[in-house]
């Protein structure tokens, strides 16, 4: 559909079918130009109204396929912290695993979303490793007490008791 006004700066420029309604309307005199640009404007108003309902079903169909996704990511989250419980790593490897993952963030021709992930698992293993490493040396120790889990922890739970309220509330 095409637009029936346009403006250019403040004023209006009808589209020519505005132009027909109006000769149509020749029967009221002067007021035909008016009562058809009033026309006009309800038209756009109501392809309007129905253009919002069109997104919010849209923006109702996304939110949802976006709260499936978190979902379905933290439960897998939550599966591989508590694989992390079962773990075993030497500390120095831990600092390696780091090196790595910054040679990896200098690297320009590398994909941007590699780099992102590599600097969100350099924060995840430099969480706790300082601390392991001067009470217990290069030892094996599980790998859930030297990563950073707690800011993902503390997001997980906010999202939860956001998506709790939100079906208290019928989905709103």
């Amino acid at each position: 559909m095409q637009e029936i006004v346009q403006f250019e700066g403040k004023k209006p420029i009808w589209a020519e079918v505005v132009s027909a309604i109006s000769d149509a309307l020749n029967p009221l005199g002067a007021a035909a130009e008016t009562v058809s640009h009033i026309g006009a404007c309800i038209t756009e108003i109501r392809r309007f109204k129905r253009i919002e309902n069109i997104i919010a079903r849209q923006q109702g169909i996304i939110q949802e396929q976006i709260w499936v996704r978190q979902v379905q990511i933290i439960r897998q989250f939550e599966l591989e912290r508590d694989h992390s419980r079962e773990l075993s790593v030497q500390l120095g490897g831990i600092s390696r695993a780091m090196q790595n993952m910054v040679n990896i963030c200098g690297q320009p021709r590398i994909e941007l979303e590699q780099r992102i992930i590599a600097t969100e698992t350099i924060a995840v293993l430099s969480g706790n490793i300082g601390h392991v490493l001067m009470h217990r040396g290069d030892n094996l120790v599980k790998l859930s007490e030297v990563l950073q889990l707690g800011p993902a922890d503390f997001a997980i739970a906010n999202w939860q008791a956001l998506e709790g309220k939100r079906d208290r509330s019928g989905g709103q």
